[in-house]
């Protein structure tokens, strides 16, 4: 046996082992009274002997109070048989452990513990002492349990939402919303769309008086732009007790609990799902109520943009669909309104051959060939001008225009029309307009006689109106009628291609449908807009609004009264006569030349023909040397030996100053300046109608005899009557004396570009303030300036300026005479 090296301990007197033990004790007891967990001593009948700091904490017990509370009275009153039952429990077996909720002594709120009792017995006897409880509050551990719970089920009931619902429908957004009002214990729901500053309500939900659907109003003032700007969910349990207690939801609509969440669509918020209560939450909103609403709003998002995408494809379906149809419609209309025609066209073509048809039979036949190949002209124009924009190919031009000159164009070619179907029609002016405006006069006339045309055609009985006037926006053009109107519902279809308000086999009207939307694009282009107004049975209001281009230094002219008839008594047509009129028609064309002549001798004209641009030049200086001047000169721009362009372009040179009108095939952009280029003064493509072959020499024979008329005495201006304008009249005279010396300065010091540049400016200002003869004479001047520079007929179209000018007066004349071209059978109404 090998003895133990260490020394042996110390042996200690009983004072000294006393002290220690007390020592121990001490520290022992200041151990458990420090515990966080709950540390008691009772005896055999409960009553309570210690009870540690956190013991007293949970409880509410002081410390004077242990001693006289029995360990009985630390839980709940309807849980105190099990209590009693623990305590037998801890007797026969030594150490139990369970649940309880103990009673928080000054309030009574039940706390819910882990409580462990253990039995005491004695160290040598083995006799019961009493029970000793080492408890823990287990409130945390509770809620969270709870919690995780509460998660697990709404989890649970949204996979079971999401299993029994397709997820697209207005219904599965509703259910959702219940779902959340159950989990936060709130009143209503909403989801909102945000567009801007504003919110749509797009889906709600409430046991209560339903929330309208579709309310829209301003976002700020509510929490759901609170939401829609945060990072994350935005909850408030009692608002009134919150810093939000002085927000506009809060004081005006009386939300005392909120909890809502951005819903995100691509990346970015579009709206919001908020759930709310106009009575406070119990308890705060926490984490999870938190994760749950971020995965509602996930959900609820989930579902509208599968609707979005749904709702695009069977638009897309729908659109599709419709332009097949509007197509096919389109495709068989074309074919009845080409072929009907033609089918005309070649018949009566074919009943002219008949040697034995008399002359008024050739006639109507004739007639009914002219008329159906004009519609054929007008179909084939449409489509041309269709594939065109469908293709972005036409572009237009802006060039100075008389918006009167136009409208009036447009009137006397419509006047017919409306009279064939015993209709009123009607131009007036709203107030003044512009002398001259910067626009596309061709696509401008073609958009009025569109819509004019059509107001025609749908209407039976009363009137036809054409309103002229300046607008806010610019230049307005108003096209009313009394017809048949159009439903509210085919409004949306009129501007769209292929498509017309009555597309049945069975319709009324013809048409390809391709009118208005051809003017809605070209209104566009020109910068403007087009809209509609209209009454089934009542009739139609289009109105179109144009961009006139600058109008600083533009007169304002007023135009004539409104010039329809009374209702039910048309208007005669207009007839233009020619009278004393000689005209050069410069035209290779057998065809043509006997076309154009036939036209012109109708209405009174003496016509001479030459057959290339080198006999019309001979044909013109002819005429001048014999003291026999043609009035205007139409000339074909595509002729053998000299074409058009250099023809005019050789007789500006040579100083002539009368009207030529280009002739040509070629409607597309840039001929009119080509043309114009080449000292054109207007311009008619081909084919044309009568009433503008007509119309147009007319207008510029008439401008050639208001020189001649203005050869001696004052020269006036057309707007002298006008008291309104009178001092504006008499002001522009008064520059015209500066305008001519510095324009005759510029030619004496061989600046011609200069003077060209000058001369042009005066045509323009002339023309605005009513002098269209000093305006034909600047604009002559001009174009002899820009051509070969000859001295001589410049220097004499100097003098005719300089003389026009001097005698430029703002005093209507005492004495008028007649114009010697009219175009009308009676006295002019204007």
């Amino acid at each position: 046996m090998r003895s133990d090296p260490r020394p042996p301990a110390p042996l200690l007197a009983e004072g000294q082992f006393r002290g220690l033990l007390e020592e121990e004790q001490s520290k022992l007891i200041q151990l458990i009274e420090h515990s966080s967990d709950f540390i008691g001593l009772a005896d055999m009948d409960g009553h309570v002997l210690f009870l540690n700091r956190a013991g007293r904490e949970i409880v509410g017990l002081d410390a004077a109070e242990v001693r006289t509370t029995l360990m009985w009275e630390f839980v709940m009153p309807e849980d105190l048989p099990a209590f009693r039952e623990l305590a037998a429990a801890t007797r026969r077996v030594g150490h139990v452990e369970q649940e309880f909720r103990a009673r928080h002594f000054k309030t009574g709120r039940p706390i819910p513990i882990m409580f462990s009792l253990f039995l005491v017995r004695h160290e040598e006897t083995g006799e019961p002492l009493g029970y000793a409880s080492i408890s823990r509050d287990i409130t945390e551990l509770k809620r969270t349990e709870d919690e995780v719970a509460r998660q697990a089920r709404r989890i649970r009931s949204l996979c079971e939402l999401a299993a029994r619902s397709a997820g697209t429908s207005d219904a599965d957004v509703e259910a959702a919303l219940r779902l959340g009002c159950e989990w936060f214990g709130m009143e209503f729901a909403v989801v909102m769309r945000a567009e801007g500053a504003r919110y749509t309500v797009s889906h709600a939900w409430t046991p209560g008086p339903p929330i309208a659907v579709g309310e829209e109003g301003e976002l700020t003032g509510t929490f759901s732009a609170l939401a829609l700007a945060g990072a994350g969910p935005l909850s408030v349990h009692h608002v009134g007790t919150s810093p939000f207690r002085d927000h506009p939801a809060h004081a005006v609509r009386g939300i005392e609990a909120f909890i809502g969440v951005a819903i995100v669509e691509h990346e970015q918020p579009a709206g919001t799902l908020t759930f709310a209560s106009r009575s406070p939450r119990e308890t705060p909103f926490g984490p999870g109520d938190h994760d749950m609403v971020t995965l509602l709003a996930q959900w609820v998002g989930s579902i509208l943009g599968r609707q979005r995408a749904q709702r695009a494809l069977v638009a897309m379906k729908e659109a599709a669909e419709a332009a097949n149809r509007a197509k096919s419609e389109f495709l068989a209309n074309v074919s009845h309104e080409i072929r009907t025609p033609m089918t005309a066209i070649l018949g009566y073509a074919d009943l002219l051959s008949d040697p034995g048809l008399a002359p008024p039979e050739q006639t109507d036949y004739l007639d009914t060939i002219r008329r159906n190949g004009e519609h054929l002209l007008t179909v084939l124009n449409d489509i041309l001008d269709l594939s065109q924009i469908e293709a972005g190919k036409l572009t237009l031009e802006r060039v100075a225009c008389s918006p009167m000159e136009l409208v009036e164009q447009v009137a006397s070619l419509m006047r017919v029309r409306a009279l064939h179907k015993k209709l009123a029609f009607a131009v007036e002016y709203a107030g003044p307009i512009p002398s001259r405006i910067q626009v596309d006069p061709t696509r401008l006339r073609q958009i009025l006689l569109n819509l004019v045309g059509n107001a025609i055609k749908f209407t039976e009985v009363g009137e036809v109106r054409l309103r002229v006037g300046l607008a806010a926006e610019g230049l307005r053009f108003e096209v009313s009628d009394t017809g048949v109107g159009i439903a509210p519902e085919a409004q949306g279809r009129l501007f769209q291609p292929f498509t017309q308000v009555d597309a049945s086999p069975t319709r009324r009207f013809g048409g390809t449908g391709l009118g208005l939307m051809i003017s809605k694009r070209l209104v566009e282009m020109l910068g403007g807009t087009i809209a509609v107004e209209s009454t089934p049975g009542r009739g139609s209001t289009f109105r179109v609004t144009i961009d006139p281009g600058p109008l600083a230094g533009v007169a304002l002219l007023s135009g004539p009264a409104a010039d329809a008839a009374p209702q039910g008594a048309p208007l005669a047509p207009s007839a233009v006569r020619l009278e004393g009129c000689r005209v050069l028609v410069a035209e290779d064309g057998v065809d043509n030349q006997r076309l154009i002549s036939f036209y012109l001798r109708k209405a009174g004209a003496e016509v001479v023909v030459a057959e290339n641009g080198e006999m019309a030049c001979a044909r013109v200086w002819e005429a001048e040397a014999a003291g026999r001047p043609f009035a205007v000169v139409l000339m074909d721009m595509q002729m053998p030996v000299l074409d058009g362009y250099a023809a005019t372009t050789a007789l500006r040179a040579r100083g002539y100053g009368r009207p030529i009108v280009a002739l040509t095939a070629h409607a597309m952009e840039g001929d009119w300046e080509k043309c114009r280029g080449a000292g054109c003064d207007d311009f008619l493509s081909k084919p044309m109608r009568r009433e503008a072959l007509l119309e147009t020499v007319a207008r510029h024979a008439a401008g050639a005899s208001r020189i001649e008329h203005e050869a001696e005495g004052p020269v006036v201006s057309a707007l002298a009557a006008d008291p309104d304008l009178r001092e504006l009249v008499a002001e522009f005279v008064g520059t015209l004396g500066e305008r001519v010396a510095v324009l005759t300065a510029s030619f004496d010091g061989g600046d011609l570009a200069r003077a060209a540049v000058l001369a042009h400016q005066l045509t323009g200002a002339a023309g605005g303030y009513g002098f269209s003869a000093i305006s034909v004479a600047a604009r002559r001047l001009e174009q002899l300036a820009r051509g070969t520079g000859d001295v001589e007929a410049i220097r004499t179209g100097l003098r005719k300026l300089t003389d026009l000018c001097h005698r430029a007066s703002p005093e209507a004349p005492r004495v008028t005479h007649p114009p010697r071209f009219s175009t009308s059978n009676g006295p002019s109404t204007r």
